[in-house]
Protein backbone atom coordinates (compact mmCIF):
# COMPACT_ATOMS: atom_id res chain seq x y z
CA UNK A 1 0.00 0.00 0.00
CA UNK A 2 1.20 3.45 -1.02
CA UNK A 3 1.96 5.02 2.89
CA UNK A 4 -1.82 5.70 3.33
CA UNK A 5 -2.97 6.33 6.53
CA UNK A 6 -5.69 3.03 5.98
CA UNK A 7 -7.98 2.75 8.52
CA UNK A 8 -8.05 -0.80 9.73
CA UNK A 9 -11.21 -1.56 11.30
CA UNK A 10 -10.56 -5.56 12.19
CA UNK A 11 -7.57 -7.57 11.60
CA UNK A 12 -6.92 -8.54 8.30
CA UNK A 13 -8.29 -12.41 7.89
CA UNK A 14 -7.67 -14.57 4.99
CA UNK A 15 -11.24 -15.72 5.01
CA UNK A 16 -12.11 -11.70 4.39
CA UNK A 17 -9.57 -11.26 1.70
CA UNK A 18 -10.13 -14.51 -0.27
CA UNK A 19 -13.88 -14.65 0.05
CA UNK A 20 -14.51 -11.09 -0.45
CA UNK A 21 -17.74 -10.60 -2.76
CA UNK A 22 -18.23 -6.69 -3.20
CA UNK A 23 -22.05 -5.97 -1.42
CA UNK A 24 -23.80 -3.08 -0.78
CA UNK A 25 -21.89 -2.39 2.82
CA UNK A 26 -20.47 1.43 2.23
CA UNK A 27 -17.28 1.84 0.35
CA UNK A 28 -14.60 3.61 2.25
CA UNK A 29 -11.80 4.71 0.12
CA UNK A 30 -9.66 4.60 3.34
CA UNK A 31 -10.59 1.63 5.21
CA UNK A 32 -7.66 -0.14 4.26
CA UNK A 33 -9.31 -3.55 4.53
CA UNK A 34 -11.91 -2.98 1.88
CA UNK A 35 -9.05 -1.52 -0.10
CA UNK A 36 -7.21 -4.96 -0.24
CA UNK A 37 -10.48 -6.87 -0.61
CA UNK A 38 -11.17 -4.55 -3.68
CA UNK A 39 -7.88 -5.12 -4.99
CA UNK A 40 -7.77 -8.96 -4.47
CA UNK A 41 -11.42 -9.61 -5.57
CA UNK A 42 -10.00 -7.37 -9.07
CA UNK A 43 -7.38 -9.69 -9.45
CA UNK A 44 -9.11 -12.84 -8.68
CA UNK A 45 -11.30 -12.19 -11.65
CA UNK A 46 -9.22 -10.51 -14.31
CA UNK A 47 -5.97 -12.32 -13.59
CA UNK A 48 -2.84 -11.62 -11.13
CA UNK A 49 -1.59 -7.57 -11.20
CA UNK A 50 1.88 -6.47 -11.23
CA UNK A 51 3.49 -4.76 -7.92
CA UNK A 52 2.95 -1.72 -10.54
CA UNK A 53 -0.65 -2.18 -11.48
CA UNK A 54 -1.56 -2.97 -8.18
CA UNK A 55 0.10 0.31 -7.04
CA UNK A 56 -2.09 1.95 -10.42
CA UNK A 57 -5.40 0.08 -9.15
CA UNK A 58 -4.86 1.76 -5.78
CA UNK A 59 -3.99 5.05 -7.17
CA UNK A 60 -7.46 5.20 -8.62
CA UNK A 61 -9.47 3.92 -6.01
CA UNK A 62 -7.53 6.54 -3.16
CA UNK A 63 -7.23 9.10 -6.01
CA UNK A 64 -10.00 9.35 -8.83
CA UNK A 65 -13.31 7.52 -7.27
CA UNK A 66 -15.53 10.24 -7.23
CA UNK A 67 -16.11 11.85 -3.86
CA UNK A 68 -19.83 10.77 -2.26
CA UNK A 69 -21.91 7.79 -0.82
CA UNK A 70 -21.12 4.73 -2.78
CA UNK A 71 -21.49 0.85 -1.74
CA UNK A 72 -18.81 -1.84 -2.54
CA UNK A 73 -20.31 -2.90 -5.77
CA UNK A 74 -20.39 0.63 -6.96
CA UNK A 75 -16.93 0.85 -6.50
CA UNK A 76 -16.03 -2.31 -7.81
CA UNK A 77 -18.00 -1.48 -10.73
CA UNK A 78 -16.27 2.19 -11.30
CA UNK A 79 -12.74 0.48 -11.07
CA UNK A 80 -13.55 -2.35 -13.80
CA UNK A 81 -14.53 0.30 -16.18
CA UNK A 82 -12.20 2.32 -15.43
CA UNK A 83 -9.53 -0.19 -16.29
CA UNK A 84 -11.46 -1.32 -19.35
CA UNK A 85 -11.66 -4.98 -18.31
CA UNK A 86 -14.16 -7.36 -20.09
Amino acid sequence: MQGVDYDWDVPVSDFYLKDFIPTRKQFNRYNGNQTIAILNHFSALYGPVTFDQAHELEDLILNHLPLGTMSEQSAFNWLVNKKGKK
